[in-house]
């Protein structure tokens, strides 16, 4: 263990942050015989006793203020700063200063491998277009690695080998340090207030995403929100996705007498009664991941037999049992506004009954007003929680029935209590989940342990 208590930096490398994606951060340097240092603002971050173990020979440093001058990185060249820490601190602005680069695990990567990439962010989605990509990779026999923002930090897949193509989910931290991803293919699926505690405004938010594109072979846009492309890349080559017929390079909706189908320029794909995944936004992930297969020649027969297979993943609108004709569905992932706008307009077009929302939890600074039109459409009750409850409440006056109560269990016993057959009972918080949960997986599982009370009650 060598830790350097001058807080002086002699390294030409220096780590911000020792968490999963700081420590692969650790791995890859040690492996192209790199001079490192690592800090970390916590006393005991997660990955320091590993570090200790497996890299006694590394400088570090602990229970670092990032915005105070304490520090010395006169001779840091690289600031390797991991996605959850602003590259507005004081020892990156020294670090800008002193004529050094900041850069983060993904423009690491990109540099280190040849095979394709497919890159995809956006406020929501991400996790499942991610995932469908990868699947129909593999169900094409494409050896396919996938991480990112999902799973396996970026760096740690060059461990299993050379792929033939890598599938990344990508946020906008991680994004915010990439200067050229070079992508075979890149998309923003869609964007709406999300990180209002990061960003100064969603113009902010927007470029930070725009990134994704930098250095890009060919785009996925969405028709409903084409301004996300930023003006340099609109010329390059593209297919676009939407909920309306397609045209030219487009992927969209047709009618037919035996129902809807996902269709390519004037091919049909495959009849929306054929997936398993419900709702509109689905319909919109599968187009774009489709699209995205296409650019990096993933067969079609493979990717529509990979979706009619797909059975989405959990926590993302997820379906967990009907009881006396009532639905109930899991979107605790629904972290920000427009997740939840999605499941609710891609739930309640389709439904006969109303749905019974649950929401609530820490709303990131964000706004709940662009939630006013759609509670309005398809929300007979509303149950509220958590720290940004009343700030919901407030946003929502006078748009529907709406109840505060304690916690998830409280909204769960009231809704079902007041729901009709035919109606959904949905959690979809529109909230991050720690100022309740540890996160959103463990705020799913609560609601699909209540579900199941009821139904063994039932």
């Amino acid at each position: 263990m060598r830790q350097n208590h001058d807080q002086k930096i002699d390294t030409p490398w220096l780590i911000v942050g020792l968490g999963v994606s700081g420590y692969s951060c650790v791995k890859y340097l040690s492996k192209i015989a790199a001079n490192f240092t690592v800090v970390d603002s916590r006393e005991n971050p997660p990955m320091l006793e590993k570090l200790k173990t497996e890299f006694p020979e590394v400088n570090y440093l602990t229970n670092i203020d990032l915005f105070s001058d304490r520090v010395n990185v006169d001779r840091v060249e690289n600031l390797v700063i991991s996605p959850g820490i602003s590259s507005d601190n004081r020892i990156a602005n020294a670090v800008i200063q002193n004529g050094g680069r900041i850069l983060g695990d993904i423009e690491l990567f990109s540099k280190a491998v040849n095979a394709p990439i497919v890159a995809i962010t956006g406020s929501n989605a991400k996790t499942t277009v991610t995932t469908l990509v990868g699947e129909m990779a593999k169900e094409a026999n494409i050896s396919v690695g996938v991480g990112g923002n999902i799973g396996t930090p970026v760096l740690d897949l060059l461990e299993q080998g050379q792929q033939e193509l890598y599938v990344l989910e990508l946020s906008s931290f991680q994004l915010e340090t990439t200067e050229k991803l070079n992508a075979s293919v890149a998309t923003i699926l869609n964007l709406s207030d999300d990180h209002m505690d990061r960003y100064i405004d969603f113009e902010a938010y927007k470029k930070a995403k725009q990134k994704v594109f930098s250095g890009c072979s060919a785009l996925v846009i969405n028709r409903h929100q084409p301004d996300l492309v930023s003006a340099p890349n609109r010329n390059k080559k593209s297919i676009s996705f939407g909920l309306d017929a397609p045209g030219k390079r487009q992927l969209g909706l047709v009618n037919k007498h035996d129902g809807r189908y996902i269709a390519f320029e004037d091919q049909l794909l495959i009849n929306t009664k054929e997936l398993l995944i419900e709702g509109e936004h689905n319909l919109l992930n599968a187009m774009a991941a489709i699209a995205l297969g296409i650019f990096v020649e993933i067969p079609m027969t493979k990717m529509i037999s990979c979706l009619k297979r797909f059975r989405g993943l959990a926590h993302r609108c997820e379906w967990v049992a009907t009881i006396n004709e009532i639905r109930f569905y899991n979107d605790s992932k629904a972290t920000n506004v427009g997740a939840c706008i999605a499941a609710l307009e891609g739930l309640g077009k389709n439904q006969a009954g109303k749905i019974l929302l649950i929401a609530g939890g820490d709303g990131k600074g964000s706004d709940f007003l662009p939630l006013v039109e759609p509670v309005k459409n398809y929300v007979s009750k509303l149950f509220l929680f958590g720290r940004d409850a009343k700030k919901l409440q407030t946003d929502l006056k006078g748009v529907t029935v709406t109840f505060l109560v304690e916690d998830l269990a409280e909204a769960v016993e009231q809704a079902w209590h007041y729901a009709e057959p035919k109606d959904q009972i949905l959690l979809s918080p529109a909230c991050a989940s720690l100022d309740m949960f540890e996160n959103y997986q463990q705020r799913g599982d609560q609601f699909k342990a209540l579900v199941s009370q009821i139904e063994e009650a039932a």
